[in-house]
């Protein structure tokens, strides 16, 4: 018996896998900034935070071989946009908490790790589900969703934490 490959349409996974990617760099990246001077730090310390969250980013070309190794990149990508919501879910609970910076920058900082396994196996996807004529074709939506999601983290998010 035949095993048939499910194939879903690229405009499915594409913009989303690309605007979650995108949402998580810069949650991590410039909304914590935003975050801890709202939390009363000054800007040289928030800015030394947030700026050591993106070392994940940085070194992710030496962690992206165990990627390969493991499981399926298709895996990897829902795995770590779950685990992001529910890291940012308990971020939101965190804040409450005494003492809770200690616990807010260990979160972050695992946070940042799991979307920068998230951009490794997104891409690998990308990569790997589409052959060149598609690439090209998928590249602007892509594009597009990457810059969507900047806008909703730093606009919404933003406004929604003034909000509350």
């Amino acid at each position: 018996m035949a095993t048939l490959e499910r194939s879903r349409h690229p405009l499915l996974w594409v913009p989303t896998g690309y605007f979650t990617m995108a949402l998580g760099y810069v949650m991590l990246t410039s909304v914590t900034a935003i975050m801890f001077k709202n939390l009363g730090m000054d800007n040289g310390r928030a800015a030394q935070y947030s700026s050591l969250l993106i070392l994940a980013y940085t070194v992710k070309p030496l962690f992206a071989p165990f990627v390969e190794m493991y499981r399926t990149k298709k895996f990897f990508v829902l795995c770590a946009q779950v685990a992001i919501g529910l890291g940012f879910a308990g971020v939101g609970l965190a804040l409450g908490l005494p003492g809770y910076m200690g616990i807010l920058m260990a979160m972050f900082f695992a946070l940042s790790f799991i979307g920068a396994t998230q951009d490794i196996a997104s891409d690998g996807v990308y990569v790997t589900s589409l052959d060149s004529r598609a690439q090209s074709l998928y590249c602007g939506i892509q594009s597009l969703s990457w810059n969507i999601g900047p806008i909703v983290a730093a606009g919404g998010m933003v406004y929604l934490s003034g909000y509350l």
